[in-house]
């Protein structure tokens, strides 16, 4: 305790007041029971609240000068047993429900394994689910593909009506001409004159076409032979040189010259200078000797 005689103590007289006016407001506001006993489901009185009632008659009477609590520790049994059995009430419950179940799970027992059949039947939907899936699947794009197509047809028709509105303006434009033309007899047997002539030019023609392909036949049948000689005489001079050791270019009689001989079969005549090189050599080589 202090003295309030000075002014300096009030600060803290004061503050002391208010800090025991907070405790009193909330003691007054605070349900007691519920903070100190919550409810607990399937208990009618909390097991806390049973044991304090337990402790708090024991020390009332332990002060009035009582030794034996035989009878409070009777009651703290029947209470917690109580407690722990749930009550009459639901206990009732617990037993009707139990009852249900029971029948519920001899019902499911006696209808048999539907856990098997309701998979297999999920099972056949998922498959149903794929195949329907792909088969939307395929369709969309059977879709796009006949979108596409009809998109080219619709272009190519568009295309074919512009060509038949010109065929048909083209067509209107010659009908006139021919309506509005007129032809005299002089003009039709000259037309008539004309086209005989030009069918016998044109028979002419077939004709001289025929012979032309028969010369160049005939052309081509001596071209052949005359290459079939030109490679037999290159075979045969080729064979001489040989034995004479003038081929290959390194030949002892060659002399750093080229003697083979090829016939150029696009050309129709040797591929080796035969007059400006092989002829000379060789005329060289004859005088030597």
């Amino acid at each position: 305790m202090f003295s309030i005689g000075t002014p300096h103590m009030w600060p803290t007289l004061l503050a002391a007041l208010k800090w025991l006016m907070e405790i009193v407001q909330y003691a007054i506001n605070l349900d007691v029971e519920s903070t100190l006993f919550p409810q607990i489901e399937f208990e009618e009185i909390p097991e806390s609240r049973v044991v304090f009632s337990y402790v708090e008659e024991a020390y009332e009477q332990f002060l009035a000068g009582e030794d034996s609590f035989d009878q409070l520790e009777q009651d703290l049994e029947k209470q917690l047993k109580l407690n722990c059995q749930g009550g009459k009430t639901n206990l009732d419950s617990l037993t009707a429900e139990n009852s249900r179940l029971s029948k519920e799970l001899e019902q499911l027992e006696n209808e048999g394994d539907k856990v098997t059949e309701w998979r297999v039947k999920h099972k056949t939907c998922q498959d149903d689910l794929e195949k329907l899936t792909n088969y939307v699947q395929d369709l969309k794009t059977h879709k796009c593909q006949q979108e596409k197509l009809l998109k080219g047809l619709q272009e190519e028709l568009l295309l074919l009506d512009m060509e038949y509105k010109q065929l048909q303006e083209e067509n209107k434009k010659k009908r006139h001409i021919f309506e509005t033309q007129e032809f005299s007899q002089a003009d039709v047997e000259r037309i008539n004159m004309t086209r005989l002539e030009l069918k016998s030019q044109i028979e002419s023609i077939i004709k001289e076409m025929e012979s032309i392909e028969q010369q160049i036949w005939h052309e081509e049948m001596i071209i052949a032979k005359s290459r079939e000689q030109s490679e037999e005489k290159c075979i045969e001079y080729n064979k001489m040189a040989h034995k004479l050791k003038l081929i290959p270019l390194t030949a002892e009689n060659a002399h750093g010259i080229n003697f083979e001989m090829r016939p150029n079969l696009l050309h129709g005549s040797e591929s080796t200078d035969f007059i400006g090189t092989i002829k000379p050599s060789l005329m060289r080589m004859k005088k030597r000797l």
